[in-house]
């Protein structure tokens, strides 16, 4: 099977690799800049190439037309046919590439132009497009708009349970917030830490999910205008320490969590913290108790109209 990198963990070539795959370049495309452009700006799409997105990237380029290379970097073993486009046929390939658009200064204008194909072709958003569009963001050095995206990205992976790349999605955020200079207190720099307290805590890691939501509650202590800051860390806080079972300090999390999201009146979260109290009453045998939470969090998703919400507290209700 061979080795395989960590999710978000990159490789720099050795000088005589980098000269052995833009080598196999050179001796297939010759010195023709627009097609070497070409085949770059398949790298900053990644290693599988959509046939349209790639042509697309291409002619806002000015840069060859795919169809014009592709068969003879398929006749050298460089290309593959898959379906709906091409394939790299070695991660080396891509990597060679990238630092050769990043040595003629061409790498932040390719990824900008995926930018823009993007926002075009998908202009409705859709499934991986936060994910997509904040890594070029980034890699075009356009750190605050990559910033929103990612976080999206990331929030998009772990509800489906993908958690290596939602976190890897943070650790990207990370670095646009630290190449921004932004300072601790920054609203963006804790969202990010939430973020991870969120990731962290979905993969049954609570321990660390309660150090990062902890984190933002010492940053922010008592300073005016943090009220939905404040509200969101205390209850990541609330369900990473149910998750440990320290059940009374859960309960006070959660009731300062229900404060403040009541008083900047987010009713999902109100919803949302209502219902982990009434499941943390009836671990606790306080089932008058949890009755009580849970059929206030009913009235609450109702009102929201969060559907799924509302029948998982319906559904707890019952038990």
């Amino acid at each position: 099977v061979g080795f395989r990198l960590k999710q978000g963990e990159t490789v720099t070539l050795p000088d005589d690799m980098y000269e052995v795959w833009a080598g196999a370049v050179q001796r297939v495309l010759g010195g023709d800049g627009q097609d070497v452009q070409a085949l770059e700006v398949g790298a900053a799409l990644g290693l599988e190439l959509d046939e349209v997105e790639w042509t697309a990237v291409c002619a806002r380029q000015s840069a060859s037309d795919p169809q014009s290379i592709t068969e003879r970097l398929v006749m050298a073993r460089l290309l593959r046919r898959v379906d709906g486009g091409w394939a790299m046929v070695h991660g080396m390939l891509r990597e060679s590439l990238v630092r050769a658009a990043r040595d003629n200064g061409r790498w932040a204008d390719h990824n900008r132009a995926c930018v823009a194909m993007l926002r075009e072709r998908y202009s409705e958003g859709g499934p991986g497009m936060g994910a997509r569009l904040g890594r070029h963001l980034l890699e075009a050095g356009e750190y605050l708009g990559a910033l929103a995206p990612l976080l999206a990205g990331a929030e998009e992976h772990q509800a489906q349970s993908e958690f290596r790349e939602a976190m890897d999605l943070l650790d990207r955020r990370d670095r646009a917030v630290d190449a921004l200079e932004l300072p601790e207190t920054a609203g963006e720099r804790l969202e990010g830490w939430l973020a991870r307290s969120a990731a962290l805590a979905a993969r049954g890691r609570p321990l660390e999910a309660d150090e990062w939501a902890e984190r933002v509650q010492r940053v922010v202590g008592k300073q005016p205008g943090w009220d939905a800051m404040r509200a969101n860390a205390a209850h990541h806080r609330a369900r990473a320490l149910r998750q440990q079972d320290r059940l009374a300090l859960a309960e006070q999390h959660y009731v300062q969590a229900l404060t403040y999201f009541r008083r900047v009146d987010d009713s999902p979260r109100v919803g949302a913290c209502l219902h982990g109290l009434g499941r943390l009453f009836e671990q606790r045998g306080h089932y008058d108790q949890a009755i009580q939470a849970l059929e206030m969090a009913r009235v609450a998703y109702a009102g929201a109209d969060l559907a799924l919400d509302l029948a998982q507290c319906v559904h707890a209700l019952a038990l």
